[in-house]
């Protein structure tokens, strides 16, 4: 997990210091940043959590990333099937965001709009996909992480 997240930190301060041209950098932020997305992705994943009372079980797996962490077989299954949920959520809330980002740029085309400002307004609707990657590449091992401890747990029985 910790080799992802620094893996996922390279690559921003990558791409901040490539875009970085003189004093820019709240344009770096700005461009990389984009509030509102995240918050359309919170939206469309946690309180999904919430409402079929997975955020403690969602919780329990992120504890099982420590070795000295202990709860029973039934817990760590209902951890598993926390974070495939908030995965499948995530996905899907960032497919319905893109998607309804789209909708928006082609209905306000009209016959005399400025076809060069499509290229991009077609990126920045890209950009839900784009975070929920980045939110994927954390959770896919916090998954493989709980798996593996259901599997030890049930060969020590």
């Amino acid at each position: 997990m910790l080799l992802e997240l620094l893996a996922l930190v390279f690559v921003v301060c990558f791409c901040v210091i490539v875009n970085i041209g003189g004093d820019q950098w709240s344009f770096v932020f700005m461009k990389l940043l984009d509030a509102p997305t995240w918050l359309m992705i919170a939206v469309s994943a946690l309180p999904a959590l919430l409402i079929c009372r997975m955020w403690k079980d969602f919780i329990r797996a992120v504890k099982l990333q420590k070795k000295s962490y202990t709860c029973s077989l039934n817990e760590m299954k209902k951890a598993q099937y926390a974070v495939e949920f908030l995965r499948k959520s995530l996905l899907w809330g960032g497919v319905i965001i893109t998607l309804l980002g789209l909708m928006n740029i082609f209905f306000n085309l009209s016959g005399d709009c400025d076809w060069w400002a499509l290229g991009p307004c077609l990126s920045v609707a890209e950009f839900p996909l784009i975070y929920v990657a980045m939110l994927e590449f954390l959770l896919l091992p916090l998954e493989v992480v709980v798996k593996r401890r259901i599997s030890e747990f049930m060969e020590e029985e």
